[in-house]
């Protein structure tokens, strides 16, 4: 004998659940929601983390698409950004400070678009790096992660070594100054002295590790203001700057990813190292 719920029998009752979960399921699953959309505005240099930097005067919020794309912006991340759906540049993106890290999902560095740092720096002041976080990273040709000479400066031509741990060795006088060092020794100087022959001195010293190079590099050795017969004020060269791309998927890079180095000015001077 069936049992009868309500004058309904459980045969009935089944295409009334049906309905049932068909409209909860219409109700509760629709569309994904779309994220933020953000844009630099054009012809503007601004940090990141103000609202004036933005078309929509707000501050890029978590899970958003930016686009640093208007012509003349340049967007300055002096400290870690939330974490973004995705980020695309054909403007300038530039990194200020060691952590401020850019964190997205995916990165594209389209034709005309440039991530890089600010000049580089000295003993005295902060450092800086580009340090993306991502799943995938994407650089068209035309595009750049350029940050050559933008490490440890070069001495500025004072007597003066270059700075950086592997500061070139700088003098005075018509003498070679020496190059900076980083995962190897920089080049030799060569040295003529007050009344004595002539003799090479070691380049700037080897610091970090030579296989993973994520410190900048340092800056050359350079000359003092006035010379015997030489160039004036001869300026080390500057160390390359720091890139740390931490990628989880893919990173392609058709157009340009450098950290060079700069050679010295004048004669005497020593170049910086690479990045």
């Amino acid at each position: 004998m069936g049992v009868m719920l309500g004058g309904l029998s459980p045969s009935s009752l089944k295409p009334l659940a049906a309905v049932i979960c068909c409209l909860w399921a219409a109700v509760t699953i629709g569309p994904p929601a779309q994220a933020a959309q953000y844009l630099a505005k054009a012809a503007t240099t601004g940090d990141w983390g103000q609202a004036s930097t933005w078309t929509n005067n707000a501050v890029p919020d978590a899970d958003a698409d930016v686009e640093i794309t208007n012509a003349g912006s340049v967007v300055i991340l002096s400290s870690p950004a939330a974490s973004l759906n995705s980020l695309n540049v054909s403007a300038t993106l530039m990194f200020t400070n060691w952590t401020s890290a850019m964190t997205s999902m995916n990165v594209t560095v389209l034709s005309g678009g440039l991530i890089t740092l600010p000049a580089a720096f000295t003993n005295y002041m902060t450092s800086n790096r580009v340090w993306i976080i991502c799943s995938n990273l994407f650089v068209a040709s035309g595009g750049q992660i350029n940050v050559d000479g933008m490490g440890w400066a070069g001495a500025d031509g004072y007597y003066t070594n270059g700075n950086g741990p592997g500061g070139g060795y700088g003098y005075g006088g018509q003498n070679y100054c020496a190059g900076g060092g980083y995962g190897g020794r920089g080049g030799w100087a060569y040295y003529v002295g007050m009344g004595h022959m002539g003799y090479f001195r070691q380049g700037g010293g080897p610091y970090g590790v030579a296989n993973d190079p994520v410190e900048p590099g340092s800056g050359g050795g350079g000359t003092p203001l006035t010379l015997l017969g030489g160039s004036p004020g001869d300026q080390g060269g500057h160390g390359g700057g720091a890139i740390l791309i931490q990628a989880s998927g893919t990173v392609t890079v058709n157009g340009t990813l450098t950290a060079s180095g700069t050679g010295g000015q004048g004669t005497y001077a020593g170049g910086g190292s690479g990045g």
